[in-house]
């Protein structure tokens, strides 16, 4: 058996005159997405990223219909591995029960994570071979 990929199980189509990905999709990435993906990543610990910052949060505000003063939503800015440290400080207590979906190492670490603050953590494994 060949081993699964997202493109396996969702290839990218041609609609129209664009590449689409239909993750949730199908969706058309825009001239400007397109640029911005052909250009090299700048790190979340970059002075380059504080404008970009700035300007997310002023869009996000935009989007949540936040823009009233002294409304302020959050953007965090860190690894995936902040994130999910994040959110799990923030949904599972002492004694609580989790459930961790593990790929690979980053899922490893989740419940390792898990297992010190909650009584007990069941881990489902799935092999990802690339």
């Amino acid at each position: 058996m060949s081993p699964l990929s997202i493109s396996t199980l969702i290839p990218p189509r041609n609609i129209g005159s664009k590449l689409t990905n239909s993750i949730p999709g199908p969706i058309e990435f825009s001239d400007p997405v397109l640029l911005a993906n052909a250009t090299p990543g700048t790190s979340h610990v970059s002075p380059a990223f504080i404008p970009v910052f700035g300007d997310c949060l002023r869009m996000l505000r935009q989007i949540l219909y936040a823009e009233k003063e002294g409304n302020q939503p959050f953007l965090i800015s860190g690894s995936g591995t902040m994130g999910w440290d994040a959110v799990g400080a923030n949904l599972i207590e002492t004694g609580d029960e989790a459930l961790v979906l593990n790929t690979g190492y980053f899922g490893d670490a989740f419940a390792d994570w898990c297992v010190s603050i909650v009584l007990r953590c069941w881990m489902a494994e799935y092999l990802v071979r690339g």
